[in-house]
């Protein structure tokens, strides 16, 4: 019986297996003639069909009948259903998954999803908080920042001691509503069209392809952020290509409100705090001099799996895991981290850095990487704590790939061999 992890995020609704077989999309939804479309897809068809396209029913998760009149999708579930499947058929349709759910599901939405997986014929052998296993690699009482689309969660995971056991629980969480990803996409957008009309009365939002372009364009820069410290764009306009830079300190000025909360709650708490990848372009937000712990880390389904194996939890009985017990000898779940992951590509004495999402094509006009995820390209992955996770990959080539990925190792296409490096204090 094969196990999968599957968070529910809609910000980026993720799934692994413990052969290292990784999977995610944003929760977005096309409705086309022929079926469902989701994912970055959805995305890249958002504001060129907004009539057909939908980001909102992982939110507002419910069976209630659409407005619209579209052939596949009767309601909100029918978009997550199409979803579900996609990303559960991309790591192999697993048997059963460990289900990891925010704080802002609510127990009708929850009972909702257990349906979906059903008629998926996949069974939920555990309901676990989606922030509790980041809790428990750190090993102490802290707070974790994490976005979705639409909102984002504040949640404290609280470090105990009783007898010869460490409990580590859900304490309090927060949910800001209005500051998810869409919410940092559309101020950003807003601003562009400001200086756009002000510098040569030119509005990128009234026509629904350059208004696409746009928000691919902020997508690809807040997924760079950590590389490039500024958001760069170059904008199509009637007069030419107009180039507009945003930087830190205009992004601080534009989300003061949110961020304020932030600091209030969490970074001026005196209590260590954590970003979950979700959030990591607040990273340059917020002030991370003090208690700040960094990334939280993902980890591996075989140590998950053991954990929830344990004689705590009633086998019988399917509730939402908040608190988890570790004896004080036993270690935390092992991260994925590590100080031997390779950072960069090297090909032809050029290097780029493979933190970022990146799509590699090889043809007899040599090797192309470019910034993004491009499913026409033979290759298109992300390297997060260490583990690959792969968006796309050509059936038609011969692709390697190795299974650990340190330095020295290699990525071959065809001939074509990638060697992969640590760079480091660059």
């Amino acid at each position: 019986m094969t196990t999968a992890l599957l968070e529910i995020n809609d910000f980026s609704i993720k799934a692994s297996t413990s052969d290292n077989n990784t999977y995610n999309e944003c929760g977005f939804a096309h409705v086309t003639d022929s079926g469902i479309i989701t994912g970055d897809k959805g995305f890249e068809a958002f504001w060129r069909h907004p009539e057909k396209c939908s980001n909102n029913y992982w939110l507002f998760l419910d069976q209630q009948p659409l407005k619209t009149n579209w052939k596949w999708a009767r309601h909100n579930a029918d978009l997550a259903y199409a979803q579900l499947d996609n990303t559960l058929k991309s790591i192999g349709s697993p048997d059963e998954v460990v289900l990891c759910v925010s704080n802002t599901i609510s127990v009708e939405q929850l009972s909702l999803l257990a349906g979906l997986l059903k008629a998926l014929n996949i069974s939920i052998k555990r309901i676990v908080d989606l922030n509790l296993f980041a809790g428990l690699a750190m090993r102490q009482s802290a707070w974790l920042i994490d976005m979705q689309l639409h909102q984002a969660t504040l949640t404290l995971v609280e470090k105990s001691i009783s007898d010869d056991q460490e409990i580590f629980s859900i304490k309090e969480s927060e949910t800001l509503p209005n500051f998810g990803f869409m919410h940092i996409c559309n101020a950003i957008a807003r601003d562009i069209s400001k200086k756009l009309i002000n510098n040569s009365r030119f509005d990128p939002m009234h026509s629904s392809g350059s208004a696409q372009d746009l928000f691919n364009q902020i997508k690809s820069n807040i997924n760079e952020f950590e590389e490039n410290n500024e958001l760069n764009f170059q904008i199509k306009s009637p007069s030419g290509i107009v180039n507009i830079t945003v930087n830190p300190s205009e992004l601080k000025n534009l989300f003061k409100k949110e961020l304020s909360k932030i600091n209030r709650k969490v970074v001026n708490s005196g209590d260590m705090f954590s970003l979950k990848d979700s959030a990591h372009m607040l990273e340059k937000l917020l002030d991370t001099s003090g208690n700040y712990l960094g990334l939280a880390p993902s980890y591996d389904i075989n140590a998950i799996e053991k954990l929830l194996n344990t004689s705590q939890f009633d086998k019988n009985k399917l509730v939402k895991i908040n608190a988890i017990k570790l004896a004080k000898a036993e270690k935390s779940l092992p991260k994925t981290r590590t100080n031997h992951t390779a950072t960069h590509l090297l090909y032809d004495n050029h290097a780029w850095d493979i933190r970022n999402e990146k799509s590699i094509q090889y043809n007899n006009q040599g090797l192309q990487i470019k910034v993004g995820v491009d499913k026409t390209f033979d290759l298109a992955f992300i390297l997060k704590d260490g583990k690959l996770e792969i968006y796309h990959q050509s059936s038609s080539k011969e692709i390697v790939i190795p299974k650990t990925f340190k330095e020295g190792e290699q990525i071959i296409i065809d001939n074509a061999k990638i060697n992969l490096i640590k760079v480091e204090n660059a």
